[in-house]
């Protein structure tokens, strides 16, 4: 039987004020043991 993963990530960095932002959307699916699991991430950074 053949194991088939794909992972599949779509980052993007923004500035918003005087913060970085960014956001990432990630699924990952594994079609020889039937698994996904997707995710939407948001992040803000500040240099100090």
């Amino acid at each position: 039987m053949m194991n088939m993963v794909k992972t599949t990530t779509i980052s993007y960095g923004f500035a918003c004020g005087s913060y970085e932002c960014g956001i990432s959307v990630y699924d990952f699916s594994d079609a020889g043991y039937g698994a996904d699991e997707d995710g939407v991430f948001f992040s803000i950074s500040a240099s100090l």
